[in-house]
């Protein structure tokens, strides 16, 4: 609940503290607006004092004194008034009346200590919400009293702002209410703005740096590649690899390749930078009466440095003998360039 209005429950205002959301000047004048005279006698009965005019927005005003004497005739006079929204809210310094006629000392003196140790510091304490950079600034403004007796809340004699286009929110005459009030603050172009607020219980000021636009610097162009070099034996277990790599994927689709059929990687070499050609020989013999042999290759260059130009690319061998049909093998060309990359150490 806002305010440690929690310390007022009970006694007289237990059944008007009803919203938690809202501060207890306007539980109060909400549950003004809704009482009947009877509940209204009752509470005025059980200690209820708001012992203060209530003077309606109007033309006449409708001055309203609201205490132990106040008839049914003035009662109804006033809902009246207030149907015709002929009224206005009460003022912190009002509402700190109306607690301190209504509740008892140490009710009152308990309040006030939350406020003391529920805020950092005591006295008025301001603070700029928004980021130094921002267009729209929100400045707060509050009052913590330093002890119980220190309970009238400031009045603003004077908030100057220079640099800004509008204030919305704080002006002279209003209340630094114990709950705070914020200003809205439009900054005009990218100007400082300085930030100067007197009450009649301290002062307070602050100058907003101008907005300086940082100038993006140029980006950094990626480091060249440094050229692929691949040692003897990085070549050969790269080959290696290749080789059970390729051989596996053709007796996995044809089975094997015949007496005296081998796979053999015949060329793996740099052509520029990350660029790896390779060769790749496949040779098929059919025994029997009528054997025969037949050659064929794959062959094809790969980018280490960019395997994603490799997606949906193969290397082809196509090996036909003449009593047989056609038989093809196509290795993706990703899997083999990641192959030659995991034996490889550029340093």
């Amino acid at each position: 609940m806002s305010e440690c209005s929690e310390f007022l429950k009970g006694g007289v205002f237990e059944t008007i503290i009803v919203n938690h959301e809202l501060s207890i000047n306007e539980n109060l004048l909400e549950w003004l607006k809704k009482v009947d005279y009877h509940t209204f006698q009752e509470k005025v009965s059980g200690g209820l004092n708001i012992g203060f005019p209530i003077v309606t927005e109007g033309s006449p005003p409708i001055p309203i004194d609201i205490g132990i004497d106040f008839s049914e005739d003035d009662f109804n006079q006033w809902k009246v008034a207030v149907q015709e929204g002929k009224y206005r809210q009460f003022t912190e310094n009002e509402k700190l009346q109306i607690i301190k006629k209504s509740a008892s000392e140490v009710i009152v003196d308990g309040w006030i200590k939350c406020l003391i140790l529920t805020n950092d510091g005591t006295g008025l304490i301001c603070k700029v919400l928004s980021d130094n950079k921002a267009s729209t600034i929100l400045f707060k403004a509050q009052f913590i009293p330093h002890s119980p007796a220190d309970a009238k809340v400031p009045i603003v004699t004077d908030f100057i702002v220079t640099g800004a286009s509008e204030v919305i929110g704080l002006k002279k005459g209003d209340e630094i209410p114990f709950a705070g009030v914020t200003a809205i603050i439009k900054r005009e172009g990218k100007n400082a703005v300085t930030i100067s607020l007197n009450t009649d219980k301290g002062t307070y000021s602050e100058t907003i740096p101008e907005i300086i636009d940082t100038p993006i610097p140029p980006p950094e162009n990626p480091p060249e590649p440094k050229p692929l070099i691949i040692s003897e034996s990085e070549k050969q277990a790269a080959m290696s690899k290749l080789c059970r790599y390729a051989m596996d994927k053709w007796k996995e689709r044809h089975g094997n390749l015949g007496p005296g059929g081998i796979v053999r990687v015949e060329e793996l070499y740099v052509v520029e930078d990350y660029k790896v050609h390779f060769k790749i020989l496949f040779h098929h013999v059919v025994g029997g009466v009528l054997g025969s042999e037949d050659d064929g290759y794959m062959e094809e260059t790969v980018d280490l440095a960019n395997l994603d130009s490799l997606d949906n690319r193969d290397a082809l061998v196509v090996i036909a003998p003449m009593l047989y049909p056609r038989l093809e093998l196509y290795l993706p060309l990703r899997k083999i360039a990641e192959i030659i990359l995991k034996e490889v150490h550029n340093e």
